[in-house]
């Protein structure tokens, strides 16, 4: 029987200071940059290590109701139903797949998150940040001296590109192109009305938000994140389905997005905003997202409702089972002087979106009930909406959410 090997405790520090070659380096982050290192070994225990990406896309907050409510929702339901009529929608609308599409960028869904998009993108590109100089000074023998300025080009409202994969219900392409038509017929003839209360605070109810983590490989612990806020897609790939003599199959393709504002690689602010997001109030997301002392490998925190554990019986990030959760959450640890970011899950609930969503072990059931007959539906003012974040800024108090592209 082979008997398990550990290091002693100090044994490097002890080769360390003792001088000891053994033919491998044992640099650390202090010698690495306190010192000239001239034996230059392979520095292979510090060599890069790879990251996980994910792409949380918030939705936008379109005045749609798929069935009428109250008197108050006449509006949204009757923008449901000009959906329903319009030769741009019409197709997927009148679905069952894209009725559940639509509605996931409603104001009234429950869920903020855009789930399918972080599920399906397969690459992205962020941008670098760069310095601009200028020269001054010219001599008779053409020296000059340059000089630096700060440059905020990479929070310029630009375009950008995600590649996502694509499935055989083409659930990507149909939210695109739904959220680009409800822009076309709100903007175009107002055949989709805004709530009143974006009307009346000039609020843009047809963008969103998207928030870009890069953890490592735990899938939890942060090493980069930035926001992109006014998000919007500008085009819909229907060139996928371009004939060339061959059966038609495209496993991806890429969808241009407008982007208004780019945040500060790493704003520590930028995190706060998912957990506000994500549903909770000022006071739930103090009292839940700081953790003290916590060791750096416990995923576990109590504190989070019925949190999704990624190491519990698994090896992440590979998993041989599917994992589901509902709702992204940060949490921040302070050890000491030290501050770390941990990307946590919580499972949550089925999004409500008009319908009664019954869970089961392994899928979501759908089963559409008249909004007359609905004793668990909740009150329209539950969705997470900028109704809410208005009562609270002019002294209501309620519960905070984002909307619109302020998100």
């Amino acid at each position: 029987m082979v008997k398990s090997f550990s290091v002693p405790e100090n044994y490097m520090k002890n080769l360390d200071d003792k001088h000891i070659d053994y033919g491998a380096s044992y640099n650390t982050f202090d010698t690495t940059v306190d010192f000239f290192n001239l034996g230059k070994l392979a520095d292979v225990s510090n060599s890069p290590e790879p990251y996980i990406a994910y792409i949380l896309m918030s939705r936008p907050s379109f005045n749609i109701m798929s069935a009428e409510q109250t008197k108050v929702d006449v509006e949204s339901y009757q923008n449901y139903r000009n959906l329903q009529s319009s030769p741009l929608t019409a197709t997927y609308v009148n679905t069952k797949q894209g009725r559940s599409l639509l509605m996931s960028l409603s104001d009234y869904s429950q869920n903020v998150w855009l789930p399918v998009v972080t599920n399906k993108a397969a690459s992205y590109t962020t941008n670098d940040i760069e310095l601009k100089t200028y020269e001054k000074g010219n001599t008779y023998y053409g020296h000059m001296m340059k000089y630096a300025r700060f440059s905020d080009e990479h929070k310029v409202a630009t375009t950008m590109s995600i590649e996502f994969k694509n499935d055989r219900f083409m659930s990507i392409l149909k939210l695109m192109y739904l959220w680009m038509s409800c822009i076309y017929l709100e903007t175009r003839n107002g055949l989709l009305v805004p709530k009143l209360i974006y009307q009346q605070n000039a609020i843009i109810d047809y963008m969103g938000s998207m928030y870009y983590l890069v953890t490592r490989r735990d899938g939890s612990e942060l090493v980069y994140w930035e926001k992109i806020t006014g998000v919007m897609p500008i085009r819909a790939p229907f060139s996928m389905f371009s004939f060339s003599d061959q059966m038609i199959f495209n496993e991806r393709f890429n969808i241009d997005f407008h982007c208004g504002i780019r945040s500060d690689p790493n704003d520590p602010s930028v995190l706060m905003d998912i957990n506000f997001l994500s549903g909770d109030v000022y006071k739930d997301i103090l009292r839940k997202s700081s953790v003290k002392d916590e060791p750096a490998n416990n995923v576990i925190n109590n504190k989070l409702t019925d949190e999704v554990r990624l190491t519990e019986g698994r090896k992440v990030p590979y998993f041989t089972s599917d994992l589901f959760a509902a709702h992204p959450y940060i949490v921040m640890q302070k050890t000491g002087s030290d501050v770390k970011y941990y990307l946590r899950w919580e499972r949550g609930k089925a999004p409500w979106r008009g319908s009664k969503l019954v869970a089961n072990k392994s899928t979501y059931a759908k089963t559409v009930l008249p909004l007359s007959n609905r004793t668990d539906r909740p009150p329209i003012n539950a969705a997470p909406s900028i109704d809410d974040m208005a009562s609270s800024i002019l002294g209501g108090g309620g519960r905070s959410s984002g909307g619109g592209s302020g998100r």
